[in-house]
């Protein structure tokens, strides 16, 4: 297990955690300092953004990003979708 590259500058848990710190973090040790392939977010960073090398121009880069920063580390199962039909 290691830790996430991202977890210092994570938007998650600078925008959508600030009201349950606690929360924050137990997902922090979970995802972020110990199985960061189990969390979403970094998971389709790392298929999709890594693997296609969108160039920062390209708008399916930024629609992607906004995907991105809307889901929740464990909303693994749309990522897991996601990435199924992309790989057919």
């Amino acid at each position: 297990m290691t830790a996430c590259e991202n977890r210092d500058y994570c938007s998650f848990f600078q925008i959508n955690m600030e009201h349950a710190p606690s929360v924050a973090m137990m997902m922090r040790e979970t995802y972020c300092q110990g199985r960061k392939e189990a969390c979403a977010r970094y998971l389709l960073r790392e298929k999709l953004l890594k693997g296609y090398a969108l160039s920062e121009e390209d708008p399916a880069r930024e629609k992607l990003e906004v995907f991105i920063e809307g889901l929740y580390p464990n909303d693994i199962d749309k990522v897991m979708e996601i990435i199924s039909r992309l790989v057919k």
